[in-house]
Order: structure tokens, then sequence, then C-alpha cells
């Protein structure tokens, strides 16, 4: 297992990228719902800020860059979601960005 944090200070969001092909070892977040192959889970700390755990398995068999694509834009969802922002088309700009951004920080570390 492998993994990166980083904070972003415009959302107050630390993302954490890892990659993780036994669901146990991210059982130390607290993260039990994990299938072994893509999934991302947010959790708020006692102090109120936000981690958002983008975790995939990039040696799976069935591992395609469309699945981090996707996480990813679950992980953005996460973001708008812990500063009260929803998705729409007034914003719409401000999500692909982020996306972007996430898939940027998460393919640089984990592919």
């Amino acid at each position: 297992m492998k993994e990166k944090r980083i904070f972003l200070d415009l959302y107050k969001v630390t993302f954490s990228f890892i990659d993780c092909d036994n669901p146990d070892k991210v059982k130390k977040y607290g993260i039990d719902d994990y299938n072994g192959f893509a999934g991302v889970i947010a959790k708020k700390s006692k102090e109120g800020y936000w981690t958002i755990y983008l975790m995939i398995n990039t040696k799976h068999k069935d591992f395609e860059l469309d699945d981090l694509v996707h996480e990813c834009v679950h992980a953005t969802s996460w973001a708008f979601d812990s500063i009260g922002q929803s998705h729409n088309l007034a914003n719409e700009e401000d999500f692909c960005y982020l996306t972007a951004w996430i898939f940027r920080q998460a393919y640089k570390y984990l592919i």
C-alpha cells in the first residue's frame, strides 16, 4: 500500500490518494467498506476538517484509467459538499477544474 496526502487550502480538505489491493490495510483509517478495487469515502475530523480518501488498486486485472477518472469525480463531489456547495451548471467550470486537479495529483502519484 502506498499513500500520498495533499491539503487543499481553498476547500480546507485533505486528499489522501491510496493505491491498495487489500481492504484490511485501509481499516486503520476507519474505512470498512473498501472493495479492494476502487472507492472514495470522506471522514470528518473532530476539528471539522475533511479528509477525502481516494482508494484504487492499480494492479487489479480490470483496472482502467477511466476507473481513476470516475473516482476523481466522486472526490470532487465530496469536496464541494464539504463547503456546502452543490454541483450545477452555474458552477460546472469550477467542478471541472477541481476534478482535473484531483486527477492530475492522483495520476502523478498512483500511475
